[in-house]
């Protein structure tokens, strides 16, 4: 199985390109997550991987609602120095997909790495900043 996200540069410019690269990362992990679980693999603590793919709904549920509730402040203020491709290593797995609970980890350490910086962009909007940490927070529990 091979997961990556490309294409053209993105600069994540602006609160909706934010929030559609994070749909775009949760829903990757997701289907990751779907994987794991069907797979065969004696690596696999289901609860743990079950408990991870549960949070990836609930992110995709939540940052759909902020993508709608923040219509308006997504054209007006821009983000700078902001690329994707900074975070496109998130997805770049080979078939040989570390399904281990440290694998998991890992995964969802860069996820919190980049609702952190992502967080910090958007700190002009003091709730959506608050929402980008608290998922932050959620991916770096183990």
């Amino acid at each position: 199985m091979v997961l990556v996200l490309k294409g053209d540069k993105m600069t994540l410019g602006t609160l909706g390109a934010v929030i559609k690269y994070a749909l775009k990362l949760e829903s990757s992990i997701k289907s990751i997550y779907e994987t794991a679980l069907n797979s065969e693999s004696d690596s696999i603590e289901s609860s743990f991987i079950q408990s991870k793919l549960a949070l990836c709904l609930k992110n995709i549920k939540r940052l759909k609602r902020m993508q709608r509730e923040n219509t308006t402040e997504m054209i007006l203020e821009p983000i700078k120095d902001f690329q994707e491709e900074s975070f496109n290593e998130i997805m770049e797995l080979s078939e040989n997909i570390d399904f281990s609970k440290q694998g998991i980890i890992e995964i969802e350490s860069r996820l919190a790495s980049f609702y952190n910086i992502a967080s910090e962009k958007v700190s002009f909007l003091g709730e959506v900043s608050y929402i980008l940490e608290q998922l932050a927070e959620k991916h770096s529990q183990n």
